[in-house]
């Protein structure tokens, strides 16, 4: 039978963990982000960049409430 003393440390550890867990909620799209920025295409855009704006262009495809399993 665990002490008190063990008990309570426990306890404390998994608050401490839990407490740096949090939510955020994304409803802005991939075409928002890319109106904030010059047109593809310049020359001194490079690969990463051309990457970036790849990515930033997919739309979510996810609707929610969903079941997800982590």
């Amino acid at each position: 039978m665990p002490s008190r003393r063990t008990a309570f440390g426990a306890l404390a550890a998994i608050t401490v963990a839990l407490a740096g867990c949090g939510h955020a909620i994304q409803t802005t799209s991939g075409a928002d982000y890319l109106s904030g920025y010059p047109e593809a295409g310049l020359a001194e855009e490079t690969a990463i960049d051309q990457r970036v704006r790849e990515v930033a262009a997919v739309e979510p495809t996810l609707r929610l409430p969903a079941r997800i399993g982590l």
